[in-house]
């Protein structure tokens, strides 16, 4: 964050997933196992403004299509995904506010 001059606007927290009020924010990454991103997907979805991005990683390839269906159930959309070896990470843009 000192590297990139932006201490003064991102926060990073560790917590249990399980145990965390997610706060409204512009954008979420995290890198978590299938079986627990999915669960918890529609709460990220909630706590991202609207046109935010949410980064999810840590994911086999071979569940991409599976961790990526509750986002997509939500009303997100996919801007991008990668894989490297057996691992995965997608960027999701949330929706945005109906006009």
């Amino acid at each position: 964050m000192a590297r990139n001059n932006v201490e003064s606007v991102v926060r990073i927290e560790q917590q249990e997933v399980q145990d965390t009020v997610f706060p409204t924010c512009d954008g979420l990454a995290a890198n978590l196992y299938r079986h627990i991103v999915i669960p918890f997907a529609p709460s990220f979805v909630q706590s991202v403004v609207p046109g935010g991005v949410i980064l999810v990683s840590g994911i086999l390839k071979y569940d991409k299509d599976e961790v990526a269906a509750p986002f997509l159930d939500c009303g997100c959309t996919i801007i991008e995904s990668l894989a490297e070896t057996e691992w995965c990470a997608i960027a999701f843009r949330t929706p945005e506010l109906a006009q």
